[in-house]
C-alpha cells in the first residue's frame, strides 16, 4: 500500500502537481471512492476547483469515473481497491 502511495505522488510531483492534488492522494487511502461535492467540502475548495483536480487525477490514472452519469459521479481508486481485496480474500 506505501508503494502504491508512493509511486502516485511521484507520477503526481513529476508533473509538477498542487499540494491540494497531493491531499486528495493521501486522502483516497482512507477512503479510495470521492464525488466533487465530498472534495469540495472537505478540502473547503470550489466545486470547480474540485472536478479540476479530479479531472487530473483521472488523466493520471489513479482514479476512474464509475457512475457512467454527468451528474452526481463518483469516481474510485481501483488500485487501491485491488491492494484493500487482496487483503481480504
Amino acid at each position: 500500500m506505501l508503494q502504491l502511495r508512493q509511486s502516485y505522488r511521484e507520477r503526481l510531483q513529476s508533473a509538477r502537481a498542487s499540494a491540494l492534488l497531493l491531499q486528495i492522494v493521501d486522502d483516497l487511502f482512507v477512503n479510495p471512492a470521492i464525488s466533487n461535492p465530498g472534495i469540495s467540502r472537505t478540502l473547503e475548495i470550489t466545486p470547480r476547483a474540485a472536478q479540476l483536480n479530479i479531472d487530473k487525477l483521472v488523466a493520471a490514472g489513479v482514479l476512474k469515473e464509475v457512475t457512467g452519469q454527468r451528474r452526481y459521479r463518483l469516481y474510485v481508486a481501483t488500485e487501491i481497491v485491488a491492494v484493500l481485496e487482496s487483503f481480504e480474500g
